[in-house]
């Protein structure tokens, strides 16, 4: 392949990667991958960025050169690994907590760019911000065709270039939205017609004409859906490519690598995989991949539980409380911001629905009162009934910026009548 062609002109390759390599490895003058079964490098969790920073910071060591230089490309270094949804514990955690400072200071004219098209302040810049409006730009190019204007853009050091390339990014991105939009209706569709919860440990779905650059995407939507891991593949005649996500108990590479025999390659982690196939192997494969779930699960599919972290009464949900729980973050990955239960709160006051389906209310408790916002929550509850009763809800403590006017609120993640939480 190309490392043997490389070889023969005398150029010496280094590969950096952090995929769960094959039993065999590429013949490269080095292999640099923390998840080699002989690798010792704590930092098992670390992106392909995060490989390739720890490579350069031994380079430059060896060189002389001083680790200041390489600070600055910190802002890559936190946006890829939020970005591959890495998690962000150990190594990825101080990586992307310096990064994201260095993301705010960024002088890279495809950064600036990137946070103006974005319409993210450098002030406000955190994991979500990175993971929901930047990383999804620099994303999407690459899977709609065109990846090297998201390198073009990161490289640049001119301003109107720089501007050019992220309105680029930002269409590019718009048409990738609807194109997840559609393959998820069609996915779900297909799912509705054949999914059989007590038969579908590990569900695929395929269908002719889906873009290969969103399935990933739309594979996490089904999961969240079903909660079952699933593989959406792109069918185009004869040949085929999947991708899958994972639910928590379940080693998605180990269950892929137990298809092996009816797929022509793979690779992937234990929450992501991605594979080639021919379209004639699809029915086996689903066959192997749903028994083989089933085996890591035993037969039993965990149901999807929200657990708090610890009770929170309302007269403790400060500004001083979000300030110190800043030093627990970043949020994201593998490093989830903390949830915290009240019981017996008193809605006061009006509840509504704001923007497509959002419970909006404020709660009492004592003498203490905070603002609420529950996402998609309104759907659960009877919002004109919900005034003067009392209830217990699970949320996390976030700032919401309306204007300018940064206010304290509680992010409910799920609200249930008194008493319901009483066994907690």
């Amino acid at each position: 392949g190309t490392i043997e062609a490389a070889r023969e002109r005398g150029i010496d390759v280094i590969v950096t990667d952090h995929h769960t390599p094959s039993a065999t490895l590429p013949g490269a003058h080095a292999v640099v991958n923390p998840n080699r079964s002989d690798c010792p490098h704590p930092g098992k969790e670390l992106c392909g960025a995060g490989v390739a920073f720890a490579l350069c910071r031994l380079l430059a060591e060896v060189r002389g050169i001083p680790e200041e230089e390489l600070l600055q490309h910190l802002d890559l270094v936190a946006l890829a690994t939020v970005a591959d949804l890495v998690p962000l514990v150990g190594e990825n955690r101080i990586l992307v907590r310096f990064g994201l400072k260095a993301i705010a200071r960024s002088r890279k004219p495809g950064i600036r760019a990137l946070l103006e098209v974005s319409g993210v302040a450098a002030d406000r810049i955190d994991a979500g911000a990175v993971g929901y409006r930047l990383a999804p730009r620099i994303n999407a190019v690459g899977r709609m065709g065109a990846a090297d204007t998201a390198l073009r853009l990161l490289l640049t050091e001119n301003r109107v270039e720089a501007a050019e390339l992220a309105r680029e990014l930002d269409d590019e991105n718009r048409k990738r939205q609807e194109e997840d939009r559609r393959t998820a209706n069609e996915a779900l569709e297909i799912l509705a017609a054949e999914f059989d919860a007590t038969r579908d440990f590990g569900v695929v779905v395929a269908r002719e004409g889906w873009h290969p650059g969103v399935i990933g995407i739309v594979a996490s939507k089904i999961v969240e859906r079903i909660h079952r891991p699933a593989v959406l593949v792109a069918l185009d005649g004869s040949a085929a490519r999947g991708s899958a996500r994972a639910i928590p108990g379940v080693h998605l590479y180990e269950a892929v690598a137990a298809c092996a025999p009816h797929l022509r390659r793979f690779g992937g982690h234990r929450q992501a995989a991605g594979m080639e196939l021919d379209s004639g192997s699809l029915a086996p494969f689903r066959a192997a991949f749903n028994e083989a779930v089933r085996g890591q699960l035993e037969g039993v599919v965990p149901p999807p539980v929200l657990k708090g972290d610890a009770p929170l009464p309302l007269a403790e949900a400060t500004e001083e409380l979000h300030h110190f729980l800043q030093y627990v973050g970043p949020f994201g990955i593998g490093n989830p911001r903390p949830v915290f239960w009240a019981r017996g709160l008193e809605v006061t006051g009006r509840a509504g629905v704001v923007g497509s389906g959002h419970l909006k209310l404020r709660l009492r408790d004592g003498n203490s009162e905070l603002d609420a916002i529950g996402f998609g929550l309104a759907s659960r509850v009877d919002v004109s009934a919900l005034a003067g009763t009392r209830v217990d809800a699970l949320f996390q403590v976030t700032e919401n910026d309306f204007r300018g006017r940064v206010t304290l609120q509680a992010q409910l993640r799920d609200i249930r009548p008194a008493g319901f939480m009483a066994g907690l």
